[in-house]
């Protein structure tokens, strides 16, 4: 297996990838039903759990965040016996970032206008 700056590269054992738009992905379960979804559109599947079982079951198949708008579909054997971090990873702690940055924003907009209410003042 080899690792690109501490990632593993599961490319050569993709089965195939589905390349989403810019933003549509976050690293989280979500981006699996979108993969789920894109079987159903691909006519793989006629449903989302039905794409879930084909990828699980019959084809083995375990969706891997390539990149912030890839996801490859890797053979589970491998894929499960790799641990690792990765773009969903990344995609996660960006979110939480930028999360992070709006609470402080916001908080220092309310310390400007006067605080929000707390719990125990009685006015």
């Amino acid at each position: 297996m080899v690792f690109k700056d501490g990632r593993p590269d599961f490319s050569p054992w993709k089965e195939f990838e589905i390349e989403f738009k810019p933003g549509e992905l976050n690293g989280t379960q979500k981006d699996f039903d979108l993969v789920y979804e894109k079987l159903v559109e691909m006519g793989m599947a006629k449903n989302k759990a039905q794409a879930k079982k084909l990828l699980k079951d019959e084809l083995e198949l375990t969706p891997d965040h390539f990149s912030e708008t890839v996801i490859q579909m890797i053979l589970s054997k491998i894929h499960g016996n790799v641990p690792h971090k990765g773009s969903a990873s990344d995609m996660r702690n960006k979110a939480d970032a930028i999360d992070q940055t709006t609470k402080e924003k916001d908080i220092k907009e309310d310390t400007k206008k006067g605080g929000a209410p707390k719990d125990d003042d009685d006015g």
